[in-house]
């Protein structure tokens, strides 16, 4: 009856155990099948627009370092004050006996030389120059060889405000024959530099002087040639034309003269 009883129990154990085991088992080969006859899924791709945006870490708090305290300040041990030893009463104590300084020898007082004053130089002051006189100015214009044959030259204004030249030439001739020649040529050089030199001439008149030979051989001082050019008839003269020369302006003088 007991032996009964056992194998009872023992078929319950097995009932218990086994139904449990053999029920896991059936699922887990009922799951192998369903994978192998179902096929996989397949991976849909992600599109750049659907992946979600990549986080930008943080960067992460660095915590500033800690203070070090300086150290504490510690105090130098105060030094020991020595006491004077006390000096025995039964030695005497010499005395000091000062001696006084010598006295230095005074040095004479540095004597300042004085400095010298710059003497004050005075500026050069230019000296103004002269200014020409008529006569001087008139006379500048004529050219050397004529300017050398001038006996008497005067210049003055008349009432007309215009300046008059009077000028008396040396033709350098002993007279035989009229030396007209030598009169038209120098006519012709002092009217042209007298009438183009820019001063407000009105009229010029020329004296040519000659030493004259009569037959016998007498010889005497006098007027060869006179010559006179007004302002109004120079300022019809063209001086720049090479064909107008002695011979054209000797002709359109205001006034001419000749002894013979």
């Amino acid at each position: 009856m007991q032996w009964f009883k056992k194998q009872t129990r023992l078929r319950k154990v097995v009932i218990l155990v086994g139904v449990p085991f053999l029920l896991i088992c059936i699922c887990c080969i009922c799951a192998g099948l369903a994978s192998v006859v179902s096929p996989a899924p397949e991976a849909t791709p992600t599109t750049p627009a659907e992946q979600p945006p990549t986080e930008t870490p943080k960067p992460t708090y660095s915590p500033y370092p800690t203070y070090t305290p300086y150290p504490t300040y510690t105090p130098l041990p105060e030094p020991t004050v020595m006491t004077d030893t006390p000096v025995p009463t039964d030695t005497p104590v010499a005395t000091m006996t000062s001696i006084p300084p010598t006295p230095s020898p005074v040095q004479p007082a540095a004597t300042t030389t004085p400095l010298r004053t710059a003497t004050p130089t005075l500026a050069a002051t230019a000296t103004p120059s002269p200014t020409p006189t008529l006569h001087q100015q008139v006379r500048a214009t004529l050219r050397p060889q004529d300017a050398s044959d001038v006996r008497k030259l005067v210049a003055f204004v008349p009432e007309s405000g215009l300046i008059q030249v009077n000028i008396d030439l040396d033709l350098g001739l002993t007279l035989t024959s009229t030396g007209l020649l030598e009169a038209q040529i120098t006519t012709y050089d002092v009217m042209k530099a007298l009438y183009q030199s820019g001063l407000q001439i009105g009229e010029v008149n020329l004296w040519f002087w000659a030493e004259f030979q009569d037959a016998y051989g007498n010889v005497r001082d006098d007027v060869a040639h006179k010559a006179t050019l007004t302002r109004a008839t120079a300022e019809r003269i063209n001086w720049d034309n090479p064909g107008f020369f002695y011979e054209q302006l000797w002709s359109v003088l205001d006034y001419k003269w000749s002894w013979k």
